[in-house]
């Protein structure tokens, strides 16, 4: 359960595991009376946790040393070079902006970080106690971090800081309102509490237990709060509060609570729990402000009789699928359930019957893929889905023969990758391939001799490793290492001729190491030295001097 997961109609966006596919997920928008709409596709490993929200089909994934953004439909590594351990995560209700907490591998360093859908990163900024939670405004304005340590703070976008503020406790959860201007926080020790615009607390109360999550709406009216107590074992605690920190409602509950969204209008809230289950309420405020939840559920069993007579089989398969893992016991269920499987199986491989019948192998593959996940064992999905993979190797094989004809390797080279990818035990993609990297060598190999001749050290070693990056060759790494020596050398020469002399000589003391019986670079240390010692002896006399 995620922030801005929930809209202010009541519906709720998830991620949905697929009946019995693994790793496959559905972004799906969950309504007040259960039924379902799968928006978003996608597969992903195990991960830690979800961002979404109730306006966007653009989601986040975290594991503990990946993020992953899921964004038109492609998903992509966030700062994929970056070798950290992710801590937090959150997501702009705008579905446009993320912000991240994380750690070096050695757990010492910390840092956060702000970023945009498009995989672009804004900024990142130390921090110097470890963090343990990380918040953004609904509008991505600004973004909100907690520590260990007790300190809060609130940046905006562009990295600038608006105010710190220090607690005695660890802080363990936060919250923003549409702009930031208000932020909630939850401590170790059970305190929540309101910060206004100006970095001064406004209200702060103390609650049972350890806080687990805060929530709160657009206009800082309605807040929500999870709370955990080590003398209740097995037991949460949900809160609502208004707007000035009054408790309204004390909720406990028998199974762990894993996550609130607050609608932005503050009229719903959810709750998800550790077992992967969510349950939707309504506030209903009286002239005392006070809120009364009133849970929206309905059995099952009537979702699924509902969805069946809309012939929407997936979402009453999907619905099923979720109930039956509740109860195991309750056959009934679990026979309308595998019927209702069974047809869901039957509608779409006749779906895919007729795309590849229109030689529509992509569809064809993408449908047949879920389908075998679910139902491994079904030998005509299998059967089809070997003749729609061979069907769509041929058409990629035809567009990369093509498109290589007319000078596109770039494109030519992606589509015989995805053959192998279709048809492994094939030699043919593999042999075009191995060409495109003959013609890109030759080609590097050409440049680096053409920047040669101009002196472009830089550009020699850029090219000759590019080349040797595809097919390497003992040559080509002796020319890589004087490359490299000339290209320290030259440097060295520039720092020397602009009388930076420490800076010459840490250069050619790199060239000497390669290179111990390089004439000039041996040369230029020794002036280089000589005039660093010469240099020192005049500073030391003139100070002399001076003292005369």
């Amino acid at each position: 359960m995620t922030a801005y997961a929930l809209s202010n109609d009541g519906s709720l966006t998830r991620a949905i595991p697929r009946p019995s596919e693994a790793r496959a997920y559905d972004l799906t928008r969950i309504g007040l009376e259960g039924q379902r709409s799968a928006e978003v596709p996608f597969t992903a490993q195990t991960l830690t946790e979800i961002e979404v929200s109730s306006t966007s089909k653009s989601f986040l994934g975290m594991t503990a040393k990946e993020i992953y953004l899921f964004h038109n439909g492609v998903k992509t590594q966030f700062m994929a070079d970056k070798h950290s351990v992710y801590i937090d995560t959150a997501l702009s209700a705008t579905g446009e902006r993320i912000a991240l907490a994380y750690s070096d591998m050695a757990g010492i360093s910390f840092e956060i970080a702000c970023g945009g859908m498009d995989g672009k990163l804004l900024w990142a900024r130390s921090v110097s106690t470890s963090l343990n939670c990380v918040a953004i405004s609904r509008d991505g304005g600004y973004i909100t971090y907690g520590t260990e340590a007790g300190v809060i703070a609130l940046l905006d976008f562009r990295q600038r800081e608006n105010w710190q503020f220090l607690l005695e406790e660890p802080v363990r959860a936060l919250a923003c309102d549409e702009t930031g201007k208000c932020i909630l926080y939850g401590t170790a020790y059970g305190k929540v509490g309101c910060i206004g615009v100006g970095g001064e607390r406004t209200w702060e109360i103390l609650l049972s237990g350890e806080v687990n999550s805060v929530a709160v709406n657009a206009d800082c009216t309605a807040v929500a709060v999870i709370t955990t107590v080590a003398e209740e074992e097995g037991v949460s605690h949900l809160y609502c509060l208004t707007g000035d920190g009054s408790v309204a409602l004390d909720m406990p509950f028998q199974k762990q609570l894993a996550g609130l969204s607050v609608s932005a209008n503050g009229q719903f809230f959810a709750t998800g729990f550790r077992d992967g289950t969510a349950q939707i309420y309504e506030a209903q405020h009286s002239n005392t402000t006070e809120l009364s939840p009133r849970m929206v559920s309905r059995n099952p069993r009537q979702v699924a009789e509902a969805l069946i007579a809309q012939e929407q089989w997936e979402q009453a398969c999907i619905t099923l699928r979720d109930a039956t893992t509740q109860d195991l016991a309750d056959l009934a269920l679990f026979d309308l359930y595998m019927s209702v499987f069974n047809r869901w199986l039957e509608i779409r491989f006749a779906t895919a019957q007729t795309y590849f019948e229109a030689k529509d192998f992509a569809n064809t593959v993408a449908l047949l893929e879920t389908m075998h996940g679910a139902a491994p064992k079904h030998i005509p999905i299998l059967s089809l889905l070997q003749q729609a993979n061979m069907g769509l190797a041929r058409q990629w094989m035809e567009h990369g023969q093509s498109i290589e004809k007319q000078g596109d390797d770039d494109g030519a080279e992606h589509a015989y990758k995805v053959v192998a990818g279709l048809q492994p035990q094939l030699r043919e993609p593999r042999e075009r391939l191995q060409n495109i990297h003959k013609r890109r060598v030759v080609h590097a190999d050409l440049q680096a001799d053409y920047r040669l001749k101009n002196g472009d050290f830089e550009g020699v070693l850029v090219a000759l490793e590019r080349a040797q990056s595809l097919i390497p060759t003992a040559e080509r790494a002796e020319k890589i290492t004087q490359a490299q020596i000339s290209l320290e050398f030259s440097i060295g020469m520039e720092n020397y001729n602009q009388k930076q002399y420490p800076q010459a000589i840490f250069q050619f003391q790199k060239v000497l190491a390669k290179d111990p019986n390089h004439a000039e670079a041996k040369r230029h240390l020794q002036y280089a030295q000589r005039f660093t010692h010469d240099t020192a002896t005049e500073t030391v006399q003139n100070r002399f001097s001076m003292l005369e």
